[in-house]
């Protein structure tokens, strides 16, 4: 059985299939892809939640480290700026055979409802859907403006240092 994920932009997925950690490949455009040994008429657990480098304990020490480390961000690797929160569980039954496909797409991200944004294509199984849904997380917004504001302040403290520096030589 082979899974091929396509989730937004600067998203990091996190895939458990059957309550377990499994390391999927990225191919390129924001695919992933994942294949499994399935036998006949298995169900097979598929979560997917989307995760986010603020989210951590000590996110401002680490992030700004990093920022400071890779020459005040122009090494550094972009966040993302919408902070989105993704969350998918189904339970997919293989019908068939082995030989099955499962390609799960997110799409757009709507500008209303916080529901349907992961659909699924498939051939010879059955789906069964308990979440699909994402939600916007103010707190990480809050976190990625305080960041932002820091970087800006180290770049502008820079500046003032050097122009200081070059006046009094």
């Amino acid at each position: 059985m082979v899974f091929d994920i396509y989730l937004p932009s600067r998203q990091i997925p996190l895939v458990l299939i059957d309550d377990q950690i499994v390391t999927v490949n990225k191919i390129k455009n924001g695919k992933y892809t994942y294949s499994t040994n399935a036998t006949n008429n298995q169900i097979i657990n598929v979560k997917i939640f989307s995760m986010n480098e603020l989210e951590g304990r000590c996110w401002f020490i680490i992030l700004y480290l990093f920022f400071l480390i890779s020459f005040l961000g122009i090494f550094d690797k972009r966040l993302d700026k919408k902070n989105i929160y993704l969350k998918y569980e189904a339970n997919i039954t293989i019908n068939e055979n082995n030989n099955s496909y499962i390609e799960i797409i997110a799409n757009k991200l709507p500008k209303k409802t916080y529901s349907d944004i992961i659909k699924i294509n498939c051939n010879n199984v059955s789906i069964d859907e308990k979440h699909n849904e994402y939600h916007i997380d103010n707190k990480l917004q809050k976190r990625y403006k305080i960041l932002k504001t820091f970087k800006i302040l180290t770049w502008l403290a820079i500046v003032v240092t050097i122009i200081i520096i070059f006046l009094n030589t």
